[in-house]
């Protein structure tokens, strides 16, 4: 199985070590860059499963603390629609003919990764500036565990291919703590590192 792994940002791809043999992609940061590269890499063809790796920042702390690794059952739409947080109205619920923008959750490949913790990836297009921002997402969404930036336009550009897409974050911040001097980076990217060789071979396990 031909295997194609996403990092969102050059910093990330970095630190990132993707196993020998196995195709990456700098994607690019939030929906549009990361739909637009997913899009242009699939229409090429030679791909037969995806996975998305890079950072996230945790709406429970409890379940899902710094350097926790997140394996997505599925990518909720929070980055396109109207308001924000509590506030926020998705695209599914916005007088749209049907067609118009993809199911705002979108199932995910689960292949069996050891140490990770399952859970819903929030798609936002800002990330929360504040734990107040932070708690107003969890209310409206309590199910979304982790939030970051481009999941949900990743398995759209997945879907329209038929492409599984499985989806692996690793937890370096608490949502809304901007200061990175605060973050767990080290930890976040050595969970990571650990985790993905058996993440991309038990990804080719996977049927849809």
């Amino acid at each position: 199985m031909s295997l194609l792994v996403l990092v969102p940002s050059a910093l990330e791809r970095s630190r990132i070590a993707v196993p020998a043999g196995v195709e990456s992609l700098v994607c690019g940061v939030g929906v549009v860059a990361a739909a637009i590269a997913t899009t242009a890499r699939l229409q090429r063809g030679g791909v037969d499963a995806a996975l998305l790796v890079g950072l996230c920042g945790t709406r429970d702390p409890v379940r899902a603390p710094r350097a926790a690794l997140v394996l997505g059952t599925a990518a909720r739409n929070e980055a396109v629609g109207a308001g924000h947080g509590a506030l926020f109205v998705e695209a599914g619920r916005m007088p749209l003919r049907p067609g118009d923008a993809p199911a705002d959750l979108l199932p995910l490949a689960t292949p069996a990764v050891p140490g990770t913790v399952p859970g819903v990836i929030g798609t936002v297009a800002a990330a929360s500036a504040s734990r107040e921002e932070a708690a107003a997402w969890r209310a409206r969404h309590p199910d979304v565990l982790v939030e970051e930036m481009e999941a949900h336009a990743v398995a759209a550009a997945c879907a329209c291919a038929g492409v599984p897409l499985a989806v692996l974050r690793a937890v370096c911040n608490d949502c809304g703590e901007r200061n990175i001097v605060r973050w767990d980076l080290d930890g976040a990217f050595a969970a990571l590192n650990a985790a993905l060789p058996a993440a991309c071979a038990a990804l080719a396990g996977v049927r849809t």
